[in-house]
């Protein structure tokens, strides 16, 4: 049966992985780089790093595989994290990328810039709503 990415991703944290872990993924799976479009299916995931925080975001590598496996990105996981925090903090780089821009400033004759990211909810669950016969709205969640 082939993997979800849903899945691979909840056993990465549901297991404590070290750092240097690699997860062979399934040819069959067909599970992407949420970061690029269009990216071949993933051949494998390699734990880089397990960041000390309190959610213990993992950084990782992953790999695809067209013709020969190359690294596609290199991605930060968070498990219960609210992204609209991210996302305040994303406008927030950019607000000062252009003022800086539009200041000129400049530190040993290189422009000041932050460097931001993107930024990619993934979802265990999802909630749907169907209607029965007696038209009772229940949440049925899909995993």
């Amino acid at each position: 049966e082939a993997e979800t990415a849903i899945s691979c991703f909840k056993n990465i944290f549901k297991n404590k992985v070290k750092p240097g872990t690699e997860i062979k993924i399934n040819e069959k799976s067909n599970i992407r780089d949420p970061v690029k479009d269009n990216a071949p299916p993933l051949s494998r995931i390699e734990i880089r790093k397990v960041i000390q925080s309190n959610s213990k975001p993992l950084l990782v590598d992953l790999y695809v595989s067209a013709k020969q496996e190359y690294l596609s990105s290199t991605v930060i996981l968070k498990q219960g994290d609210d992204l609209r925090i991210d996302a305040a903090v994303l406008q927030l780089f950019r607000l000062f990328n252009k003022i800086w821009r539009e200041a000129g400033l400049e530190y040993n004759d290189c422009p000041v810039r932050a460097h931001y990211y993107k930024c990619v909810a993934m979802v265990f669950s999802i909630p749907f709503y169907f209607k029965k016969k007696k038209k009772q709205k229940k949440p049925l969640y899909i995993t």
